[in-house]
């Protein structure tokens, strides 16, 4: 991914042999067994893909890992006395970046959303502190901190993504079209996440990872725009007068 960002021109290095390394490095009994450093390559391996506009292995790619995820548990908080603060903490991290990136990827693509509610709901959010108060001599869980963090971002897209994984199914999926009562309900759930947020996490005044901040603000924004799709495509039927509408997609669009 760091070669991938530092590539100025089409036939610098992207990072792609380092791909086709790990693609070579995975084996079959791997993927039987899993381990955590496996899905977190897994996960990189998929956003990688995905960025170098190769959507569908992306995808496929994420799914396997949100699969073994699952079967690591790490969608729910872990009950093992050997478990340290940190171990507990890179769980958390690792299954809300898996499920910030379906989120991402099931909008993108038009696609049922992988996860159900079961998944969403048991492990809270990685905590908002440094990482100099988190380390492997730590025996005790850090206090959070009120202002933006390393993790701050994550912690954002992972509130964003619990709620438009449920919702956007709703809308996007729905036949016959959503009402406008429906989409604005949507709206309305999308928009108390953000309204529920500390400010801090959300000011996209200057300061550290003001850009990682923005996104976040920029990402509500499109999740609850792509919500009215099937408005917008209702009206843009409709100007091509090629059939009559039924009074519910005549209702949204009005």
């Amino acid at each position: 991914m760091g070669a991938f960002d530092r590539a100025t021109s089409p036939d610098a290095d992207d990072g792609d042999r380092y791909y086709q390394i790990a693609w070579a490095a995975l084996q079959k009994d791997m993927l039987e067994e899993g381990t955590l450093q496996l899905v977190q390559g897994l996960g990189i391996m998929a956003n990688y893909l995905q960025r170098s506009h190769r959507p569908n292995a992306g995808y496929i790619c994420l799914g396997i890992a949100i699969r073994m995820g699952l079967a690591l548990g790490l969608h729910t908080p872990t009950t093992s006395t050997r478990a340290s603060p940190l171990d507990k903490e890179m769980r958390a991290r690792v299954w809300w970046a898996l499920v910030t990136l379906e989120a991402g990827c099931s909008v993108t693509f038009g696609r049922p959303h992988a996860l159900g509610s079961a998944a969403l709901g048991a492990l809270a959010p990685p905590l908002n502190c440094d990482d100099e108060h988190l380390t492997v001599s730590t025996h005790e869980q850090p206090m959070e901190v009120a202002v933006p963090t390393r993790y701050t971002a994550l912690i954002v897209q992972s509130h964003l993504a619990r709620a438009t994984c449920s919702v956007h199914d709703k809308i996007l999926h729905s036949s016959p079209a959503p009402t406008i009562e429906q989409v604005k309900w949507c709206d309305e759930r999308i928009t108390a996440v953000v309204e529920g947020l500390p400010p801090f996490m959300l000011n996209t005044a200057d300061g550290e990872y003001r850009l990682a901040r923005s996104v976040q603000v920029w990402r509500a924004r499109d999740f609850r725009a792509i919500l009215y799709r099937p408005v917008l495509l209702a009206a843009a039927w409709d100007s091509s007068r090629r059939r009559k509408l039924s009074p519910v997609v005549q209702n949204a669009i009005a």
